[in-house]
């Protein structure tokens, strides 16, 4: 498939004529994103890999909660994988491989990710393999589907709770200004739970700190960085 490029801001993407065992990139952030359409026969060799890697079961935080399973995806669109396609080692961008074949670098291979600079290789869900300088999973960016045939990269669906909640009785705003550790957010952006220290909302212009916008509610999260308490 061609690819796609867009900046910083969140990215929706049409999907509908990317077909089963092809994948779509584009540029999200200054990284590539990719969005492949796992085949039945691809999901199907994920749980045969499991001894052989690293973190199988996502255990380290390198993809939001929803993607925390076996495919690293919504449970309800297995089919579907979007990942930053950039290797965990030093920053080179794997090759996409979904042939089920032995390859000269696995002879089990059964498709999936391998960076050629160091020889670093993932499964067909961007899992690590053992043995390999990679250190862990390749990072699932946040997203949601709009529809059927659209993904919004760089939303995520935690994002939309926290966003209607401080904008309630305001239809016509888009969503909620974000602040994170006091750093005000071009839009909504994902902040893992485990991450998050405090968090507060504000419905209401009057009652948020003066210093932020505010007209569409204000959502403020501290992350442990900075420990249990915000900074002052």
């Amino acid at each position: 498939m061609p690819d796609e490029t867009s900046g910083a801001a969140p990215v929706t993407i049409d999907i509908s004529k990317v077909e089963p065992g092809q994948r779509l990139t584009i540029a999200w952030r200054g990284q590539p994103v990719w969005i492949v359409n796992r085949t039945p026969q691809l999901l199907a060799t994920l749980p045969q890999a499991d001894a052989r890697l690293t973190d199988p079961n996502s255990d380290v935080d390198q993809q939001p909660a929803f993607a925390k399973n076996e495919t690293r995806s919504y449970k309800d669109k297995p089919q579907w994988f979007v990942v930053i396609g950039i290797c965990t080692h030093l920053g080179c961008s794997p090759e996409f491989v979904p042939e089920i074949k032995p390859e000269p670098y696995d002879p089990e291979w059964k498709g999936g990710f391998y960076c050629p600079c160091h020889k670093s290789r993932y499964d067909i869900a961007g899992r690590v393999f053992k043995g390999v300088p990679a250190p862990a999973n390749l990072v699932v960016p946040p997203y949601k589907f709009v529809g059927d045939h659209q993904i919004l990269v760089g939303v995520g669906p935690e994002a939309r709770v926290y966003s209607t909640s401080a904008r309630a009785g305001r239809p016509n705003c888009a969503e909620a200004n974000v602040v994170v550790d006091g750093v005000d957010q071009a839009t909504v952006n994902f902040v893992p739970p485990s991450e998050v220290a405090a968090m507060e909302v504000y419905a209401e212009a009057a009652s948020a700190p003066g210093q932020y916008r505010a007209e569409c509610g204000l959502i403020l999260i501290w992350t442990k960085k900075y420990g249990a308490t915000p900074p002052t």
